[in-house]
């Protein structure tokens, strides 16, 4: 669907103005207005109508939308097509005309029948086309359907992906903001049937595997979308001074943005307020952080200590930790990673003895990282070849990650199920756990989880000596694994590869 006005094209899900083969830039909020006017030809706007329809995720003032104004006119070559009405506000005064998608389906029809020659028996070219008009019906109404899932309230899906917040305020009663600003709008949404919440340190760990944490530019989200399967990423931005906060953000859906700022005297405020944004798009239920509370994140030692995990130096990251932890004893998340940094250091028992600690406060809170205190507890016995422990504490991860809609941990617990099953030679439970993992990815569309779930499979399918299961499941582990760059996964689709004999070319089948 595209306008016409003044000899210009206006595509409008492209977003793009065409006038004599060259496109024109045009800012989103201007393209905004744009549509706005050509949607109500010649119809004065008054100045307020404008202001609330086009920034109604913000508060600006009238010297906005006359820049705005200003802007357009100079798309259209300084050509009067908006005029000013004083103390009454705009109307767009250029000829326009709607260009639907039935235009070019009536051309379609008239192109079939001559070349088909029905025109020569009306009564069979009227059942044709009346037959091709029911299919075009169809087809139009599912894409249109289709096309509404994205971008409004409430049909949003896939997973939701908040980026660390660019701090742009230089001192030391603001270093929490870049990791504990993010954390503090994770915990407020959460996860639902149709959208999962990416976890803080999971979202650290797609930016680390996808060198992605120190790029800034317009490439980085692009790259974001093809490893994560995120419907939408949230990117945030502080500056401001104390009492004077700014707060802007760009909300990217797959195939649109949206941008504001949020003005607040306060930081929680103004994050309570983007968490309520984002909700009116996904649709998610909003748990707002009260006076007195803060992200487990909200530490400069946390940083530091995570800096130290990607670079890949366990031994300095746990020592961060522990000072960390003399200042928070109480620090949920601190106990868990510091937990993950030992059993990365083979130390067991000292990961196993914070787990405890953290679940005793995490019981009493009822935290949703009972969900992975239980899950790393229960991989742990799965270490020591436990395995009667392990499906017991699965099973009460398990339960907790179903409560918290936690799907990315539903997706790993059913994976270590499914390790546990193969253990004991019960290949029927393995298969049942690994299909469940993919289907909990599925509801993510999580490119990495779907990989390596399938590439399990197809491990699986090979003990059984099942061939053709185990080339169609690495087919299709393949064909993922390379249609989204994952490049940090090909050293594990190459060590499948060799332990079940299969030779790339198999990426090929599907």
């Amino acid at each position: 669907m595209h306008y016409k006005t003044h000899g210009y094209l206006v595509h409008i899900h492209q977003q793009t103005v065409i006038h004599n083969g060259q496109r024109k830039n045009i800012r989103p909020k201007t393209f905004s207005l744009l549509i706005k006017f050509l949607e109500n030809p010649y119809q004065v706007l008054s100045k307020q109508e404008l202001l609330t329809s086009i920034w109604d995720d913000v508060e600006v003032q009238e010297q906005v939308l006359f820049q705005t104004i200003t802007e357009l006119r100079q798309v259209f070559a300084g050509d009067l097509v908006i005029k000013t009405h004083p103390r009454k506000g705009y109307a767009w005064v250029a000829p326009v005309e709607l260009i639907a998608p039935e235009t070019e389906k009536r051309s379609f029809f008239k192109a079939m029948l001559v070349r088909l020659k029905l025109w020569r028996y009306p009564l069979t070219a009227i059942t044709i086309v009346l037959l091709l008009m029911n299919i075009s019906f169809i087809y139009s109404s599912y894409w249109k359907s289709a096309s509404t899932v994205q971008g409004e309230a409430g049909e949003s899906s896939g997973s939701l992906v908040i980026l660390p917040v660019e701090n742009q305020i230089k001192d030391n009663d603001h270093q929490w903001v870049y990791l504990g600003a993010m954390d503090q709008l994770v915990s407020s949404l959460h996860s639902n049937a149709k959208i999962a919440v990416m976890d803080t340190d999971y979202v650290l760990e797609i930016l680390r595997n996808a060198d992605l944490l120190s790029q800034k530019s317009s490439d980085k989200i692009a790259r974001i979308f093809q490893v994560s399967g995120a419907g939408l990423i949230v990117e945030t931005q502080l500056s401001g001074a104390s009492h004077q906060y700014q707060l802007k953000y760009t909300l990217h859906f797959k195939n649109t943005a949206k941008r504001g700022v949020i003005f607040q005297s306060n930081v929680n405020e103004a994050l309570n307020k983007l968490s309520d944004k984002i909700a009116s798009y996904t649709g998610q239920d909003v748990k707002h952080l009260v006076k007195g509370e803060h992200s487990d994140f909200a530490n400069e030692l946390m940083v530091r200590a995570l800096e130290f995990s990607e670079q890949g130096n366990h031994l300095a990251a746990s020592k961060v930790y522990q000072g960390l932890l003399q200042i928070e004893p109480d620090n949920i998340v601190a106990r868990r990673l510091i937990a993950d940094t030992y059993m990365e250091m083979h130390q067991l028992s000292a990961a196993e003895k914070h787990l405890w600690y953290a679940e005793q406060i995490a019981q009493q809170e009822h935290s949703p990282e009972l969900v992975k205190i239980y899950y790393l507890l229960s991989y742990i016995d799965y270490i020591h070849g436990d395995l009667e422990q392990a499906k017991a504490k699965i099973a009460t991860a398990n339960q907790f990650a179903t409560e918290h809609n936690d799907w990315l941990y539903r997706g790993f617990i059913a994976q270590l199920n499914a390790k546990i099953a193969i253990q004991t030679q019960d290949y029927q439970i393995a298969q049942q756990s690994l299909e469940s993992a993919l289907s909990y990815y599925e509801v993510m569309q999580c490119p990495v989880g779907k990989s390596n779930t399938l590439l399990e499979m197809s491990f699986l399918a090979h003990l059984q000596e099942k061939k053709a299961q185990t080339q169609e499941y690495f087919a299709r582990a393949s064909q993922i694994i390379n249609q989204h760059q994952l490049t940090i996964l090909q050293p594990r689709l190459s060590w499948f590869s060799e332990k079940v004999n299969i030779n790339h070319q198999f990426d090929k089948i599907l």
